[in-house]
């Protein structure tokens, strides 16, 4: 894939909100789907609404 396609593969992903962008440069960007990541790594049997909950209340913070 070249670096044009991924560009914009990413940027679609951060328009629609699925992956945040984490380091604020214009270079060696680090992007994250954090509710996926929250998601997989909830403990074993805990409910995946209250996992995400946690995620959004999270990013929520983070915020403000």
């Amino acid at each position: 894939m070249s670096f044009q396609a991924a560009s914009t593969a990413l940027r679609a992903l951060v328009d629609r909100q699925i992956v945040r962008e984490r380091t604020g440069h214009g270079r060696n960007r680090i992007s994250a789907a954090e509710e996926v990541i929250a998601l997989l790594s909830r403990p074993f049997g805990q409910d995946a609404d209250v996992a995400l909950e946690g995620a959004q209340q999270t990013l929520a913070d983070r915020q403000q």
